[in-house]
């Protein structure tokens, strides 16, 4: 097969007395083949990638999640002789519940309730995201260790998020939350640490 170019084939024409030439283009079949090919290849690599990301970050995404499903509490000293314990519930709907309890230590009774929060939660990595939907606190009415009955909490905001970085110690029976700095004259949480129930 000779290849001439189109100028060439012109000027053929032309001297075989032709005064219009019509080219049709056909291209050659080896360029289709590798253009099918190579468009074959790119969807397959592309798939792959696309298959490789979800698998890579699903077990590491399920394994946080996992690890952090059940209740965790802290506890901390309160207004006479009562004990303030926070309860975080992590559930695999991936709802959460923090329940901040007046108890009664010898006992173990809980006394009231000072504030509820309910929302939902992700795990990426190390990264915890609560996203709060409603947010319920007692009416302290001039009683700052006041608490209440857990149906008469009183909303108090909606529709916030926190970040934190979470590490988990101790065979995974302590869960620390990280919480970002914050500016001079805020009220920072710093880390919560957190032991399973």
């Amino acid at each position: 097969m000779v290849e001439i170019s189109q100028t060439q084939l012109q000027r053929l024409w032309k001297e075989q007395g032709h005064t219009h030439i019509q080219i049709k283009y056909r291209p050659n079949q080896n360029f289709h083949q590798m253009r099918n090919k190579g468009c074959l290849i790119i969807g397959l690599i592309l798939f792959l990638f696309s298959a490789c990301k979800q698998d890579g970050a699903s077990p590491t995404t399920e394994k946080a999640n996992s690890e952090i499903l059940g209740k965790w509490v802290r506890e901390e000293s309160f207004y006479k002789d009562k004990t303030l314990q926070v309860e975080y519930s992590f559930r695999n709907d991936s709802t959460f519940e923090i329940l901040q309890k007046v108890v009664d230590p010898p006992s173990g009774t809980v006394v009231g309730f000072r504030q509820r929060a309910v929302g939902t939660y992700q795990v990426v990595y190390n990264q915890l995201t609560l996203s709060y939907e409603q947010f319920y606190n007692a009416s302290l009415d001039n009683d700052l260790f006041g608490s209440a009955s857990l149906e008469d909490l009183a909303p108090a905001a909606t529709d916030f998020y926190e970040k934190v970085t979470l590490s988990f110690d101790n065979a995974k029976s302590v869960l620390i939350l990280q919480y970002p700095p914050c500016a001079p004259n805020e009220y920072c949480k710093g880390f919560i640490t957190l032991y399973r129930l």
